[in-house]
């Protein structure tokens, strides 16, 4: 498998896949971590239109599991945030 985000995005991008696939309900956080997959910023108001107005606590959820997403703010909108994956740290190598 070709590794876009690093573990466990990964991992969680391909259940996420699997359960949409089997025509299963997705969580919230399954649905925030599709949208967010490609890469692109998406605004607030995106996912809270997607997913649900409060898009704060499955991105928390999201964390929890060790998915890393960056948050910025919007450049057209004032007091207002995008949010996009972003690659997992590769742990450190050790010496000994």
């Amino acid at each position: 498998m070709t590794t876009r985000w690093g573990e466990p995005t990964d991992t969680l991008v391909l259940e996420a896949l699997r359960t949409h696939a089997a025509g299963h309900r997705l969580t919230q956080a399954q649905r925030i971590l599709l949208i967010l997959n490609d890469g692109a910023w998406h605004d607030g108001r995106e996912l809270a239109l997607k997913v649900t107005h409060r898009f704060s606590s499955p991105l928390k959820d999201l964390a929890d599991t060790g998915v890393s997403y960056d948050k910025r703010h919007n450049p057209d909108v004032p007091r207002a945030f995008q949010y996009r994956l972003a690659p997992t740290a590769a742990p450190e190598p050790t010496l000994f």
